[in-house]
């Protein structure tokens, strides 16, 4: 059998067995749920997002850590270290917390 006759005899089960687990129904959209951590105001809550880098330099990959601010996401602070390590977070929530004071709840 050729892969179209295959796809097309796929097709055709799909749409008349109600057992297949891949086929969703189509029902209404449902709104999406509230974000858990939404922000009602600057520096209520801050983020670090860590994200290895496709950069190699000497054969190392390097990570990329920013400190966002929940509110605005802006950027408070961030860092470049060769290795997914906790002195990195560290070092940039000090700096964060250097310039803007502690996250107040």
């Amino acid at each position: 059998m050729s892969v179209r006759t295959v796809a097309r005899i796929m097709a055709l089960n799909k749409e008349v067995d109600d057992a297949i687990p891949q086929v969703r129904k189509k029902g209404p959209k449902l709104p999406p749920p509230p974000h858990p951590y939404k922000a009602s105001r600057p520096h209520q809550y801050w983020f670090i997002d860590g994200r290895r880098m496709d950069v190699a330099l000497e054969g190392v990959k390097w990570w990329s850590l920013v400190m966002l601010d929940g509110y605005s996401r802006t950027i408070l602070a961030g860092a470049m270290a060769p290795s997914e390590a906790t002195w990195a977070a560290l070092l940039v929530l000090y700096t964060a917390c250097l310039r803007y004071g502690a996250p107040r709840p």
